[in-house]
């Protein structure tokens, strides 16, 4: 069992933190200066509250930064816990943060003699059993930190085997089989933290790029179809030979369908 320094208990955070521990991990926060929503979240999953970042810097043997905070709110996170603290395990900043300001707390973790793991998470707060979530992973210490988290009775999102190739129709083709049609979903850890050798903030980046735009034109799509009494119809062609692959790279053919 380890001992995971938890900041801080928001929706997201207390949901990904309540992972670790249902696989017998101890969870330990700090509620100073916390608001009582968070407060409210620590206690309700029965967290263990050490009131102050120093004494989580003392108990913890890894520390995850979960939150949504403006201007130097992460930088004094770490500050407060990898040099006023005594921390120097594992320091994951999970904030999806631009290249710049990630790399100013992997010198504030690094100055304190921890190690720095860059992390992004992908989805909503894990409390849907019908929904999965991932978070990505990058740096030294990673895969030790995945493993608190990941159940090794779960196959997990790499064990799919999915291979990409360029067919002549410009597509990336892909072998394997979806996660639901897999019987993965509906488990009630389907929590997953990955570990990759690329960017997980540029993966976040275009995640959301590409979902904002392709969610945003459904949306409009749907409620004008409703509009214009085509809905019936508009869903048919949808599901029934809808021309888009998402895979696409559009090399060799033309972006739009028809072309």
């Amino acid at each position: 069992m380890s001992v995971i320094g938890l900041v801080s208990p928001g929706s997201m955070g207390s949901a990904i933190a309540a992972c670790a521990q249902s696989k017998g991990h101890e969870i330990i926060w700090a509620s100073d200066g916390r608001s009582p929503r968070s407060v409210g979240n620590a206690v309700r999953h029965g967290f263990t509250d050490v009131e102050d970042l120093r004494d989580v810097a003392a108990q913890a043997d890894v520390v995850l930064c979960i939150g949504a905070g403006w201007g130097d709110w992460q930088n004094e996170v770490a500050h407060a816990i990898c040099v006023e603290g005594t921390f120097e395990g594992t320091y994951v900043d999970a904030n999806s943060l631009p290249e710049a300001e990630t790399n100013a707390i992997k010198e504030i973790v690094h100055s304190g003699g921890a190690t720095f793991v860059d992390g992004v998470l992908l989805g909503s707060p894990p409390v849907d059993p019908q929904m999965s979530i991932r978070g990505y992973l990058n740096g030294p210490g990673a895969q030790e930190f995945a493993d608190l988290f990941n159940n090794p009775d779960i196959p997990t999102m790499l064990d799919a085997q999915v291979v990409r190739t360029h067919d002549r129709a410009g597509y990336l083709a892909t072998a394997g089989t979806p996660r639901r049609q897999r019987g993965y979903l509906g488990r009630a850890d389907l929590f997953e933290w990955v570990v990759m050798d690329g960017s997980p903030g540029v993966l976040k980046m275009l995640f959301t790029a590409y979902s904002a735009a392709s969610h945003g034109a459904v949306v409009m799509a749907n409620r004008a179809a409703r509009a214009y009494g085509v809905e019936e119809e508009l869903f048919y062609e949808l599901t029934n030979g809808f021309p888009v692959d998402p895979t696409q790279d559009g090399s060799i053919r033309g972006l739009f369908a028809g072309w």
